[in-house]
């Protein structure tokens, strides 16, 4: 299918369009402790989230799918001036959440689902992630740590943001 000269939030339309949400799940998780919750002073900790994104297809006959993992890193930096000079982190998280979507048009390009993997689905398990943290800060002793709410990007910044990666790419 011809999307090359689509816009990035042209090619994600595409796919809103194409899918519907039919489950969340967490499919992989670990968490470690790196200081005693007792020593932690929400006040002085910072939660930093890197992200990774994957996605896959199903093609049925009478039925496809699409599966986007959602991988996050979430470290929980210590910002206390000591903490900072020894680059000190009071805990790890990882988890993975699966959303699975039915797909009702298979054959748009890779661009358009990697693009939707890392804004819609994103959004998607976005809040399911922000529970994941705050109940497992509270089983691990922690004072009570909370993602901020996510806002949904604009249409000029992923534009933008995919413009640059395809920018980084060519070089």
């Amino acid at each position: 299918m011809e999307t090359e000269k689509l816009s990035p939030v042209q090619k994600l339309h595409k796919v809103i369009k194409s899918v519907d949400v039919i489950d969340v799940f967490l499919s992989k998780s670990s968490f470690e402790l790196l200081t005693h919750p007792k020593l932690v002073d929400a006040s002085q900790t910072n939660i930093v989230v890197d992200t990774d994104y994957s996605w896959s297809k199903s093609v049925g006959d009478e039925t496809s799918f699409l599966f986007c993992e959602i991988h996050s890193k979430i470290l929980g930096k210590d910002t206390s001036p000591e903490g900072v000079e020894k680059d000190k982190y009071h805990f790890q998280i990882d988890a993975t959440f699966s959303i699975v979507y039915d797909l009702f048009e298979p054959s748009l390009d890779d661009e358009c689902f990697d693009i939707f993997s890392k804004t819609n689905a994103e959004f998607n398990a976005h809040s399911y992630l922000r529970e994941y943290i705050q109940s497992t800060c509270a089983r691990m002793g922690l004072p009570q740590l909370v993602l901020p709410f996510k806002k949904p990007k604009t249409a000029s910044q992923i534009n933008k943001q995919f413009e640059q990666e395809a920018e980084s790419e060519e070089k």
